[in-house]
């Protein structure tokens, strides 16, 4: 634990971090866009750029307070004068779910899809009345691009937004078909946004999950969020989508219908 504090304080020196990424070993970077870096410095996790969100940083320590969902420890984050937000977390030992799906046997697959049924349950056991990121950050709602905007007092100007960024040849009759298609009174949970097998870490054993990754689409979001957003990043090479109803505590076909015609027609 000292050593990974050590190792953290490396967030706020830029120059140092650009530099010890420059040397890292290949296996070693997770991610590498110009403005987006994820790499291992021994068991510490540092993730730095323009596009880095500070909102995980929040939505971590917000979790590990109110939550029992297994979470990389979160050491430093840091914000520097020309917008480079730089966070660092904890190394979790284990396998990325992906990796191994295809050689588990169903049995394993159905426990495993139990125990985050489990961490999505205690997610909805919080609840806002505001729809956005922890703290008061804005709503994220990421398909091809980024749209971001609020936070939303109500689910009405929530849904507005996501309506925001249609194409301008979409026909009018679709605009307001999904004006009335889109439901209002949803209760506003805790959300992860991003579920899939590459932000879960399970144990060498392959039997337990040891960690959820990347919060930075998590937030305050009407209750059918999850679920929708788990079938944008279905790999048909999985059967992983085949598991869903073991998964969700709920389910919501007639929101993901919507909001897949809705996604036809957006820019973003």
């Amino acid at each position: 634990m000292a050593k990974a504090v050590e190792i953290s304080q490396i967030a706020e020196d830029l120059l140092q971090l650009q530099q010890t990424f420059s040397l890292s070993q290949l296996d070693s970077v997770f991610l590498d866009t110009p403005r987006r870096k994820v790499f291992r410095l021994e068991n510490v996790v540092l993730k730095f750029g323009l596009d880095v969100k500070p909102v995980e940083a929040e939505t971590l320590r917000y979790l590990a307070q109110a939550t029992k969902i297994p979470l990389p420890r979160l050491y430093r984050d840091h914000v520097h004068a020309d917008g480079t937000a730089v966070i660092a977390m904890e190394y979790v030992e284990g396998r990325i779910l992906s990796d191994v799906w295809p050689s588990l046997c169903p049995d394993v697959k159905t426990n495993l899809c139990g125990q985050l049924r489990d961490i999505l349950e205690d997610l909805r056991r919080h609840r806002s009345h505001v729809i956005g990121g922890i703290h008061g950050n804005p709503a994220v709602d990421t398909r091809k691009l980024v749209l971001t905007g609020g936070p939303f007092p109500t689910e009405r100007q929530f849904n507005e937004f996501l309506r925001s960024d249609m194409i301008s040849a979409a026909p009018k009759i679709y605009r307001s078909m999904l004006e009335d298609a889109m439901d209002e009174k949803h209760d506003i949970f805790l959300a992860h946004g991003d579920i899939r097998p590459q932000n879960i870490v399970v144990d060498h054993g392959r039997r337990k999950i040891v960690a959820i990754l990347d919060w930075e689409c998590s937030g305050w979001y009407p209750e059918y969020w999850d679920f929708v957003k788990f079938f944008n990043a279905l790999d048909p090479s999985l059967d992983w989508f085949d598991y869903v109803e073991k998964i969700f505590p709920e389910t919501y076909p007639r929101q993901y219908l919507t909001d897949s015609f809705l996604g036809r027609y957006l820019r973003h």
